[in-house]
């Protein structure tokens, strides 16, 4: 019944991996190569934060079933339940940081160069990531899981009584 509590947690989880990935041992060992694992900890978080809210509304029967795939949820999430909580202006950076996980694994050459991390598709058009454009993900990101994790918390005091 409260599973939406655990996915709230694995997300503040992965966003606490993500941040201080990006904050603490970036600057200690200086390899791009770490920026897809940060990108993949902040996608894993704003996932699991979106199916949380999603989960809890469907506990609530707020909202039909949906299939377990990502393009579902965030078709149900975007229709439903993110203008019901004012969370539109987050739905570009979940959908630009999946499509960058996604590219990255369909990918047949990413490298590094200088200080960019640089992934390729079959055609070699590129995609470049940065540690600049991951602190800015990370900062985007901060007050989305916020809001979740206050709704969450709104409606995990009902749970208890």
């Amino acid at each position: 019944m409260e599973e939406f509590i655990d996915l709230i947690k694995k997300a503040n989880t992965s966003f606490r991996i993500a941040d201080h990935l990006t904050y603490i041992t970036f600057p200690l060992i200086k390899d791009v190569k770490i920026t897809i694992t940060i990108l993949t900890n902040l996608n894993h978080s704003l996932n699991s934060a979106m199916e949380s809210l999603l989960f809890l509304e469907r506990t609530f029967k707020r909202i039909q079933p949906y299939e377990n795939n990502f393009k579902s949820k965030f078709e149900i999430f975007k229709k439903k339940v993110a203008p019901k909580y004012q969370l539109n202006p987050y739905l570009p950076l979940i959908l630009e940081i999946e499509e960058i996980i996604q590219h990255h694994k369909k990918s047949p050459l990413a490298f590094t160069k200088k200080d960019k991390f640089i992934i390729t598709n079959h055609s070699f058009q590129t995609q470049i990531i940065t540690i600049e454009k991951i602190k800015k993900y990370i900062s985007e990101s901060k007050p989305f899981i916020h809001k979740i994790n206050k709704i969450v918390l709104e409606h995990e005091r009902i749970f208890r009584r």
